[in-house]
């Protein structure tokens, strides 16, 4: 017996189980679409603190890794970013000891307010 085109069954696919309003990368087992990941990549300049306690900042090279460091640390730790990438660069200082301001208990305000620039990238699905 031979197999003409008018005898054989048509072949039809399973219907699809789950249905997605958007299509996905790749076939997803649970019926769920998985969140896309973006990346960011910004620098924001002329952002400043204010350090009480100190006249100065001596070093800008190690204010600026240790800075860095602390940023890119609570980034991480904030479990919403990967492939986190922070530098902090100082742009400048400005010292408020002796410069005659007081706070509210008549104390003299010592501290220093820095500038510095950003620059940060990562990755998230939020």
């Amino acid at each position: 017996p031979s197999l003409s085109p008018s005898s054989a069954e048509p072949v039809t696919p399973e219907p699809t189980k789950a249905v997605t309003s958007e299509p996905t990368k790749a076939p997803v087992a649970s019926g769920e679409t998985p969140a896309p990941t973006v990346k960011v990549d910004k620098t924001t300049s002329g952002l400043t603190t204010t350090l009480n306690g100190i006249c100065v900042v001596e070093s800008a090279a190690e204010w600026s890794k240790a800075t860095t460091e602390f940023f890119e640390s609570q980034y991480k730790e904030s479990g919403k970013m990967t492939d986190t990438i922070v530098e902090v660069t100082y742009t400048s200082q400005q010292s408020n000891c002796g410069s005659g301001r007081r706070n509210t208990r008549g104390l003299q305000a010592n501290s220093v307010e820095v500038t510095y620039e950003q620059a940060l990238a990562y990755s998230t699905s939020d």
